[in-house]
């Protein structure tokens, strides 16, 4: 019993490891590209809204309020929605 809860803690540990370092390699990976998701760090970049993809936030503007981001994320997503990407 006792190796099977310490077994489960471990396997926990590594993908917790794993998903921190995911985030942290695809975070990079934007801000090299010029945009972010994040809401409240990388004022110089664009922020975008993660689903669309869409430009919510231009780079050097103020911090978006929790309302207002929401506004834009959905605003954001029924633009796209209606202008698709052709692939």
């Amino acid at each position: 019993m006792f190796f099977s809860l310490l077994g489960s803690i471990f396997v926990v540990a590594v993908l917790l490891v794993a998903a921190i370092a995911g985030y942290q390699v695809q975070a990079a990976r934007e801000r090299n590209q010029g945009y972010t998701w994040q809401s409240d760090q990388f004022r110089n970049l664009d922020q975008i809204d993660p689903a669309s993809y869409v430009v919510i936030r231009p780079a050097g503007d103020e911090y978006l309020s929790e309302v207002e981001r929401k506004s834009r994320q959905m605003q954001a997503r029924a633009w796209a929605a209606k202008n698709p990407v052709a692939p």
